[in-house]
């Protein structure tokens, strides 16, 4: 009894993991967004890496960036100054990321939902 136990405990603590990890490999790649309501993220790429790195490519590129995906809660950290936050749904080689921008220090939120298409290249 003790041992199917521990056996069913070890099962389950797998399968919380086996469903976040594909969530991360599902995201890992390059995705080119645009957004029609969020003047600051008009377009660019964003390419996600396993080690939870990203490379954000508007304007310039900058690589000091880096994400958190917990099931299908996004957050990106832009710079080590802002962050942008949300739930992104993926379906194949597309995703729509709802969002709010929030200060990496805590001084100020923005309440504003935006919304983000992005297509995997």
């Amino acid at each position: 009894m003790v041992l199917l136990t521990m056996m069913m405990c070890v099962t389950f603590a797998s399968c919380g993991d086996d469903e976040n990890g594909a969530a991360t490999s599902a995201i890992e790649g390059t995705w080119s967004y645009t957004s029609t309501t969020d003047e600051d993220m008009r377009s660019g790429k964003f390419t996600f890496k396993a080690d939870g790195g990203l490379i954000w490519e508007d304007d310039e590129i900058s690589s000091d960036c880096s994400y958190t995906l917990n099931d299908d809660k996004l957050k990106i950290i832009l710079n080590h100054d802002d962050y942008i936050e949300g739930t992104i749904s993926i379906s194949g080689n597309q995703a729509t990321y709802k969002y709010t921008w929030h200060d990496y220090a805590g001084e100020w939120d923005d309440d504003t939902e935006y919304t983000m298409t992005l297509i995997k290249q």
